[in-house]
């Protein structure tokens, strides 16, 4: 009794998913969401440090945590300016708040913005430290780890991303090489008749 193989999928036919490619796939889109919730942390910085400048120029007496300390410093160091030069701040924070934006649109292209993130705002935590800013330090920190957190995912999410694809091309490997034993068994079978009648006639 012969062994009957399961039909190879035709050409343009969809192939039933894998149960361990659903869950490879569900795990990517989870570090993806994760290394997109990281990066946009430096967007909130850009936003809420140009805030902090805006409230700094208009004379309230409060900032917000999250921002850059380095605009704060800018904004000091412009503060005895009158006039339309009171606006100086804001010109000369687009130099870091560009380079924070620049950070976030990298980051989920390139891991490595992650680091250079991470040692600018560390850098930027040392006067919340001299200060005794304790909740800017918090902050600081909180920011921090999820950078770090960010960089970790995307890290895992490039490893799965490269087993993915040489599973792929094995599987690939494998429809080609059952495509090749599906033709030669069916090659065999036509002309194994005729085999059959050449020895029954010579006979």
């Amino acid at each position: 009794m012969e062994t009957q193989t399961p039909p190879l999928p035709e050409l343009g036919q969809s192939v039933p998913a894998r149960a361990g490619d659903l869950a490879a796939d569900a795990e990517a889109l989870a570090l993806a969401e994760r290394v997109k919730s990281s990066a946009n942390w430096f967007y909130w910085i850009v936003g809420l440090s140009a805030l902090n400048s805006i409230l700094y120029i208009s004379g309230v007496g409060f900032g917000l945590a999250v921002g850059l300390n380095a605009t704060r410093i800018i904004d000091e160091l412009v503060s005895e300016a009158s006039g339309a030069a009171r606006f100086l701040p804001l010109l000369f924070a687009l130099i870091p708040l560009g380079f924070f934006a620049l950070l976030g649109y990298l980051a989920p292209r390139f891991r490595a913005a992650f680091v250079v993130g991470f040692i600018f705002y560390l850098i930027d935590a040392v006067p919340s430290l001299l200060l005794k800013d304790w909740i800017g330090l918090a902050m600081h920190a909180w920011v921090l780890f999820s950078f770090f957190t960010g960089f970790r995912a995307a890290g895992e999410l490039s490893r799965l991303r490269s087993s993915n694809a040489s599973g792929v091309v094995r599987a690939c490997v494998s429809a080609a090489t059952a495509a090749t034993l599906g033709r030669s068994r069916v090659s065999d079978s036509r002309v194994s008749p005729g085999k059959e009648e050449r020895h029954e006639s010579g006979t």
